[in-house]
């Protein structure tokens, strides 16, 4: 390997795509952009990325605009001036959950795509689903009930699949779509996770969902070391389909029991799910005709921009402060525990991770920086103070502006005793309660002594700080943390080129910044130990009414 050799990692994310390019041997940042759906492909008319609805628990995007931001990813590079010739490896991350729906050309279509065409024009029509929905849709509550209800008899679907039903995993949006448009789902020969289906571009060839992303379906086994879809959960979510559609959703009369026709049929929709990190195949002749990729650089399997991020920040324990709050940190060891706040995926080799997901996270800062400051966020931050004050005088809130996942509520938020018209009171409120509420429901995580916070809210020191004294952990933030999902993804490819580990890696690649860091303070721990039980019983006090 020559010492300029290049690793790519490419995001699509919700809002957004993002490419970091890695110069291997020297461990450089040599390029990077993000690309705004909304401002870059304004003809998709979408609103971060999403799609309008009158239907405000509906939450699709169109699925031809990602292959669109693949291209615009690309010739971004080529207006960085990038290289791509020298590219020896490409991975790419997907937000998590979304999901894709194509008919059995897609094969034949992803090994012929004209570089003279587009990637959208190729391959829509082999599209069986126009739009793919995504991770924050809440549309399918019966749909996870019935699911349940199936596995119950097997010990749960959190014993099996390493997670409770969810309303934005892939099992209960399939059978939903299902029993929408049974016509549409007989034609469907692919059932693909956003990250599979993205990689399927890169590499001209239908790619497998590894086990970062395939994970997050309610459908996957919980086995570390053997990636598989669950035979049980398949034969669970066939059974429903059978019960809800009859012989209305398949192609053609059989004498083989409707279950058992769901069941392959299903089992053929979704593929094989592979180790993280697989290589696929060298990349597409489409991206070496149309941008001057080297023939033989190589893709590896895509993943979820969770584990991405994980990787991407170093290994170790992490909070991501972005549009949702996430706490999570790797696990050696499965044990799903029945009615845990948490969600369980696969990772690399080995190892899984634990994240929970709170979805009212930063998007809430912009509202109460707009109501209460004025849109002044220099303003803002003098409102919400600083470090925790006596446990019973600390306003607390639980900020549920849109229905919540961690822990599942409907939307309303509850104030602990104060007015709504307290600028100061909400604003600190709003800022403790969701430190509470991160350490509450990542007590899984344990012996964490370094605590790296990624994302928007992560310039906060006032939040950096808090989070030190309530997980007791010093605290800090990388470079490149805005894109610390293709940039785990980047680490990724550049793995595989090296043949090294994951550990020399992120050595090599994690640079924090010491300046970032705040340590806990023992007198500050004590009095948050206090907020966090008060925020406990105000939680558990709302959920039991």
């Amino acid at each position: 390997m020559s010492d300029n050799t290049i690793a790519l990692g490419i995001e699509l994310s919700t809002q957004s795509a993002k490419w970091i390019a890695l110069e291997i041997k020297t461990a450089r940042v040599i390029g990077s952009a993000s690309i705004a759906y909304d401002q870059a492909l304004p003809a998709y008319e979408t609103v971060g990325g999403v799609l309008k609805s009158a239907d405000t628990q509906r939450r699709e995007s169109p699925t031809v605009m990602f292959l669109d931001a693949l291209d615009e990813v690309f010739s971004s590079m080529v207006r960085h001036d990038i290289e791509l010739s020298r590219v020896a490896s490409i991975k790419c991350d997907a937000q998590q959950h979304a999901t894709v729906y194509a008919a059995n050309t897609l094969a034949k279509r992803l090994s012929s795509v004209d570089p003279s065409s587009s990637l959208a024009d190729a391959l829509s029509p082999c599209l069986t689903r126009k739009n793919s929905p995504i991770w924050e849709d809440r549309t399918t509550e019966s749909e996870i009930g019935d699911l349940a209800d199936r596995l119950a008899g097997d010990g749960g679907i959190q014993a099996i699949t390493g997670n409770r039903a969810e309303m934005r995993f892939p099992a209960a949006q399939i059978l939903k779509w299902a029993k929408e448009s049974p016509e549409q789902y007989a034609k469907t020969s692919h059932i693909m996770l956003l990250s599979a289906f993205i990689t399927s571009a890169l590499a001209g060839v239908v790619a497998s969902v590894d086990t970062g992303d395939g994970w997050g379906t309610n459908l996957n086994s919980i086995d570390i070391d053997q990636p598989a879809f669950s035979d049980l959960a398949i034969g669970a979510l066939s059974k429903q389909i059978a019960a809800d559609l009859g012989d209305n959703g398949l192609q053609a009369p059989s004498s083989v029991p409707l279950a058992e026709q769901y069941h392959d049929l299903l089992g053929g929709q979704l593929g094989r799910m592979v180790a993280y990190d697989k290589p696929i195949g060298p990349v597409s002749t489409y991206f070496v005709e149309k941008y001057g990729l080297a023939p033989d650089a190589i893709v590896l399997a895509g993943t979820g921009d969770n584990p991405a991020t994980l990787l991407g920040c170093g290994d170790g324990a992490l909070v991501s402060l972005g549009s949702s709050y996430t706490v999570c940190g790797p696990m050696n060891k499965v044990h799903p525990k029945n009615g845990a706040s948490y969600n369980i995926f696969g990772y690399r080799p080995g190892f899984a991770m634990a994240l929970a997901v709170i979805t009212n996270g930063g998007k809430l800062h912009r509202q109460f920086c707009d109501t209460y400051a004025g849109g002044d966020w220099e303003r803002y931050a003098s409102l919400a103070g600083s470090s925790i004050r006596a446990p019973e005088r600390e306003p607390l809130m639980l900020p549920f502006l849109s229905d919540e996942s961690v822990p599942v509520a409907k939307a309303g938020i509850i104030r602990d005793s104060f007015a709504e018209s307290d600028a100061r009171a909400n604003i600190r409120a709003l800022h403790i309660s969701q430190v509470a509420s991160l350490r509450l429901h990542s007590r899984h995580l344990s012996d964490v002594t370094r605590l790296c916070v990624v994302g928007g809210g992560a310039s906060n020191r006032f939040i950096r700080q808090a989070l030190a004294d309530a997980f007791g952990a010093i605290t800090y933030t990388i470079t490149n943390a805005e894109f610390a999902a293709p940039y785990g993804a980047a680490m990724s490819a550049a793995r595989y080129a090296l043949g090294t580990s994951y550990k020399v890696v992120s050595e090599r690649f994690v640079k924090s910044d010491p300046d970032s860091e705040c340590h806990p303070l023992p007198e500050n721990m004590e009095l948050f130990d206090k907020v966090i039980t008060r925020y406990a019983k105000l939680e558990s006090d709302h959920l039991s009414k």
